[in-house]
């Protein structure tokens, strides 16, 4: 059991490590920049609910919503629940996510450097373009890990 802990990690690590070199932290303005950038060019790029993320915060259950490009670093998520979120350039920098369910999560262009992902379950989550320098993945549950290819389609979650 501990061995296939260790290798889910090791392959977990790899397949992140070798996303994490193509994307480097943007700075607030240019982010700002990107996002005027795309939707001059007609590309709809969703803000996060604020009310989603205070329920995050407050209840650590957010199911299915909108966190894209949301400012998360140091939150302690340990726990929460995540099916499905989409966190999209998200900001999860030195964040707690330890035991946390991001089970079919979309976890693209996402700063999680210096996160704990320790215990936590990533099955079939959509994953790519992610920086993870420092992370914990010490023991994360990682079948069925999907590596998202640059041409497919951003999901959309119903408001």
């Amino acid at each position: 059991m501990q061995l296939r802990a260790i290798a889910t990690g090791a392959i977990l690590l790899i397949l992140i490590s070798s996303c994490s070199s193509q994307v480097e932290p943007t700075s607030q303005a240019e982010q700002s920049s990107n996002s005027v950038q795309a939707e001059s060019q007609g590309v709809s790029i969703p803000s996060p609910n604020a009310d989603d993320v205070e329920r995050l915060l407050t209840t650590k259950e957010c199911q299915g919503r909108n966190l894209t490009r949301a400012d998360l670093s140091g939150a302690n998520l340990q726990g929460a629940s995540l099916q499905g979120v989409d966190l999209v350039g998200a900001n999860l920098t030195q964040a707690n996510l330890e035991q946390t369910d991001l089970t079919e999560a979309y976890i693209t262009e996402a700063n999680l450097s210096q996160v704990n992902l320790r215990e936590t379950v990533l099955v079939g989550a959509r994953l790519s373009n992610t920086h993870t320098e420092g992370a914990n993945m010490e023991e994360a549950i990682a079948d069925g890990l999907l590596p998202v290819a640059s041409e497919e389609p951003h999901h959309q979650h119903a408001q």
